[in-house]
């Protein structure tokens, strides 16, 4: 792997380790290596599986609310993981990226802007499935409370394993 590929896939993110990923070509040939999913990768995974779980129970509950179907919440709940993931990645590309021209991302910066990102979150999955209402005014504060729950979950149930996962 060439010396700048190798860097943009290394970043080191403030905490006491180096986050890499390996990127590998095979030649086709199946092999127990190739099989051998890399923790972080796994972590990650379970990280998602438990956003997904706590995100579909969420929106099944504002179905309930908003007299929806039962499917239309676990879609909601799908679409929601869906965003956070998509979003979350490039929350915190940007972040390495600034740290990486010389930039500070400190703790208080990330999470205002992790509210304000959630907030659009939570408002796309309310104007896509249910009501953009008074109502919706105080369920929004509530999904990110809950979305910083489940983050919290997530991190403690791998002891601190996931560095700078969130969606």
């Amino acid at each position: 792997m060439s010396e700048k590929a190798q860097s943009v896939l290394s970043h080191h993110w403030g905490w006491s380790r180096k986050c890499s990923f390996v990127l590998g070509c095979r030649s086709g040939y199946d092999s127990p290596q190739s099989k051998v999913m890399s923790g972080e990768i796994k972590l990650y995974f379970l990280f998602a599986a438990i956003k997904l779980t706590g995100y579909m129970l969420a929106c099944v509950l504002l179905a309930r609310y908003y007299r929806k179907s039962y499917s239309t919440g676990v879609l909601a709940g799908i679409v929601r993981t869906l965003i956070g993931i998509g979003v979350g990645a490039l929350v915190f590309y940007i972040a390495a990226h600034t740290q990486g021209l010389g930039g500070r991302t400190t703790g208080p910066i990330m999470l205002a802007s992790l509210v304000g990102v959630r907030v659009l979150e939570w408002g796309a999955v309310f104007w896509m499935f249910f009501k953009l209402n008074r109502v919706a005014l105080l369920m929004v504060p509530i999904g990110i409370i809950w979305s910083f729950a489940l983050d919290f979950l997530g991190i403690f149930l791998f002891s601190g394993l996931i560095r700078g996962i969130i969606c």
